[in-house]
């Protein structure tokens, strides 16, 4: 996904979000405190990843340029990952159960 940034700084906002209802959701969102995360909360089974304070200068998310963003999760190993113009940023262990809706 393709997003850009028109603020002077980064604005806390939600770029996809996937929910039922509040106890079952996932979404991908831009913050100024930690830049790039992704959370979900599936029948109360919550898991968070995000880039760190330090990755907001590096991941540059500068007014008015286009950056990709991505999250990915690999069913092998249960990990998830994002991605910050084809840039790993962080990754995190979640259980499989935790990102799977049945409804």
């Amino acid at each position: 996904m393709f997003v850009r940034v028109d603020e002077p700084t980064l604005q806390d906002n939600v770029v996809f979000s996937v929910n039922t209802n509040a106890s079952n959701y996932m979404s991908l969102k831009l913050a100024n405190q930690y830049g790039l995360a992704f959370e979900s909360n599936v029948s109360g089974n919550y898991t968070k990843i995000q880039g760190a304070n330090a990755s907001i200068e590096s991941q540059q998310f500068q007014k008015r340029k286009w950056a990709h963003i991505a999250v990915s999760r690999v069913l092998d190993n249960e990990r998830l990952y994002l991605f910050y113009n084809g840039n790993m940023i962080a990754n995190a262990s979640y259980a499989e159960s935790n990102l799977t809706f049945t409804s």
